[in-house]
């Protein structure tokens, strides 16, 4: 295989910095040339995808399959797509490529499914509530996700869109929206948007998967 990995980022930009940062970090490297080969195209001109799936606005799935299009010509061996709201239309983004675009839902589900997690928490964007692709991925998995109330949801919401536009909040917030879930049996809690990954990077408790570092892992491994 090609080991050029793509990444189409921008889903949102300080979330794809992020990816290459933990790509940077993870992978086990004594020198420039031990790192892989990556196309970066940073495309933050998708349409919003929890809008869309929310009844507003424009569907992304034009410009996504565009991207990954763009990067399998540029010569990327691997695709991988830093959004999680983005994987309702994985099958479609596939479809416009031979290349494999990793589906980080899948990845996640099976990482949790071997550490025998029959029960997780899934933080998320509405889009992704909506779309049930996440829980999708792992009811097909043998575990039962734990979705926050209505107030929650909300909640998350406005601190992803937070994120989006700047406003870090502190890893106090993140786990305030993850204790009832917590209470209601979640063995563990899914960073399931890439904006709520930047918590990780502050540092979390083994209680959290980060959906983010666990797709940066299975792309290095792409690579060995």
């Amino acid at each position: 295989m090609n080991n050029t990995l793509g990444i189409l980022g921008g889903l949102g930009p300080a979330a794809s910095c992020y990816f290459y940062d933990l790509l940077v970090r993870l992978c086990p490297a004594n020198r420039d040339q031990d790192h892989p080969d990556l196309l970066l195209y940073s495309k933050a001109s998708i349409p919003d995808r929890s809008a869309y799936l929310l009844g507003r606005g424009e569907s992304p799935l034009q410009a996504l399959t565009e991207g990954i299009a763009l990067l399998a010509r540029a010569g990327a061996g691997a695709i991988a797509v830093p959004c999680a709201t983005a994987h309702h239309w994985h099958g479609g983004m596939q479809a416009a490529t031979d290349v494999p675009v990793l589906n980080m839902l899948a990845l996640t589900a099976k990482t949790l499914q071997k550490q025998g997690v029959t029960k997780a928490a899934l933080l998320a964007t509405e889009g992704s509530y909506v779309s049930g692709a996440f829980a999708n991925a792992l009811e097909n998995a043998g575990i039962a996700p734990l979705l926050p109330t209505r107030e929650g949801r909300k909640a998350l919401m406005d601190v992803i869109y937070g994120i989006k536009s700047g406003n870090m909040p502190g890893n106090e917030t993140l786990e305030a929206l993850a204790a009832p879930l917590l209470a209601q049996g979640a063995e563990k809690v899914i960073l399931g948007c890439t904006e709520l990954s930047l918590f990780a990077k502050a540092g979390l408790d083994d209680r959290y998967i980060d959906a983010m570092q666990v797709l940066a892992e299975q792309f290095l491994m792409l690579n060995s």
